[in-house]
């Protein structure tokens, strides 16, 4: 198109996309050619109104970024102006010559976080902003410059996650979020190299959850001590011992801790965010073929599947536990937990996080009675029976079910039935026929 003037626009390069997934946003001009210059901002096409040349309300700093991009547009018809006025020829090349365009490439944390998340799912987003969250605090500052993040900060983090007892799938996933961030700024410019180029911190947290799982005869073990400590036994007839039902319905005592874990075995390893959110007034009894069963139907709070969850009468340990809850209990939750907290979801979530955080190192004290035990067993019976390993935290119960159910003879499906895990879209007919009580109730009496 040829013109008598320079024509100025502002446009979304479409064309290259930057490693954050958004696209540069050029200065163009058109004039006996066209010649384009990166603002040094960028944006996503949603984001990007062509017609106003600017950016979107929404998209994040979106009134700062046009504000720099429209000086940058008025300096250069500005330029053009001038040449024009004093009769001077001029190129696109001349326009933009004078133009300094600086990439703008904001180094704080905070904003790089946004950037590098703004194209994610809002899943996905949820857990960086945890992340985020927890990442400041352990700084101590609401915000930082990435440049000074520097190694000794990372190991130092790590250590942080260390004491507060996750386990090390979860340290190493929450240091992932931290090297991503570092790359991302590596590809920006800000800074050379990642510290991460001289830690491998994937040997040193190499553990996935799934690998730490207590064997049937550690749970067993676990499940007799339990019993020691809470009633005294003549066959199926039961008492307790003095103060053991306050002991169990406090949720800073350590058998309370105990029962947790093998509460958590027996409701099918139904993650502790569920398992807490239990309400009595939402139990049931039911008979299924002579047997009588405690059932809770439920969708799981993270994959929102239905789950039906039934424990037999018959299952002596966890009859004694739910009897002994339902009561003892006052609240409106079968389980003390959240006795207090208001229903918000993510105060649900903080609550469940600090009291399985404030008390892994209590259970991993039952740990380590339960292996004196073992031993004990190996030397006595010339046996050589698994130890648990003191690394598990409560979270191995349930791939502790998962591993008892499928050696018991269990299939995927019925698996992913009582655990409320999604399956593929292929397999959700036979999946149906599982989500009847009496399939439910046969694959649960196999693990009794």
């Amino acid at each position: 198109m040829k013109t008598s003037t320079a024509i100025i626009k502002l446009v979304l390069r479409i064309n290259k996309v930057l490693s954050d997934g958004s696209h540069p946003i050029m200065l163009r001009v058109q004039f006996k050619g066209r010649k384009e210059l990166s603002t040094g901002y960028s944006c996503l096409p949603r984001y990007w109104n062509e017609k106003q040349e600017c950016v979107k309300k929404g998209y994040p700093n979106y009134a700062a970024i046009n504000a720099a991009i429209g000086k940058k547009k008025m300096d250069v018809i500005a330029r053009r102006d001038a040449y024009e006025l004093n009769g001077v020829a001029y190129t696109p090349s001349m326009l933009l010559a004078d133009e300094e365009v600086t990439v703008v490439k904001p180094s704080s944390l905070n904003e790089l976080i946004k950037r590098h998340t703004s194209v994610l799912s809002p899943t996905t987003q949820k857990t960086w902003k945890s992340f985020h969250k927890d990442f400041l605090a352990y700084l101590n500052e609401s915000d930082i410059d990435v440049v000074a993040i520097q190694l000794d900060t990372i190991k130092g983090y790590a250590k942080y996650l260390e004491d507060k007892k996750l386990s090390e799938s979860t340290i190493k996933m929450t240091l992932a979020k931290v090297a991503a961030i570092l790359k991302f700024a590596v590809e920006e410019g800000i800074i050379k190299e990642s510290p991460f180029k001289r830690w491998n911190y994937g040997k040193k947290y190499k553990l996935k959850s799934n690998e730490l799982y207590i064997d049937q005869n550690g749970i067993n073990v676990l499940k007799e001590m339990l019993l020691e400590r809470l009633v005294i036994r003549n066959g199926n007839m039961w008492h307790y011992i003095d103060g053991a039902e306050s002991e169990l319905i406090d949720r800073r005592n350590d058998l309370f801790v105990l029962a947790f874990y093998i509460l958590g075995y027996t409701f099918q390893g139904l993650a502790p965010i569920d398992m807490c959110q239990l309400k009595v007034r939402d139990m049931e009894v039911e008979d299924v073929n002579g047997v009588n069963f405690y059932v809770w139907n439920i969708k799981r709070q993270k994959t929102k599947v239905a789950v039906k969850i039934m424990v037999s009468q018959k299952n002596f340990v966890g009859n004694v536990l739910i009897k002994t809850l339902l009561m003892f209990r006052k609240g409106e939750y079968l389980l003390p937990v959240l006795d207090g907290v208001e229903n918000d979801r993510l105060k649900i979530y903080k609550k469940v996080s600090n009291w399985l955080s404030n008390h892994t190192d209590v259970l991993r004290e039952w740990f380590k009675k339960a292996n004196e035990r073992i031993i004990q067993s190996n030397v006595d019976n010339h046996t050589n029976l698994q130890l648990i390993n003191e690394k598990c935290t409560f979270y191995t119960y349930r791939s502790s079910f998962a591993m008892a159910f499928m050696q018991n003879g269990g299939n995927l499906l019925q698996l992913c039935t009582l655990l409320g895990r999604g399956v593929n879209v292929s397999l959700k007919s036979y999946v149906r026929q599982l989500k009847a009580k009496e399939d439910v109730a046969a694959s649960v009496l196999m693990m009794d």
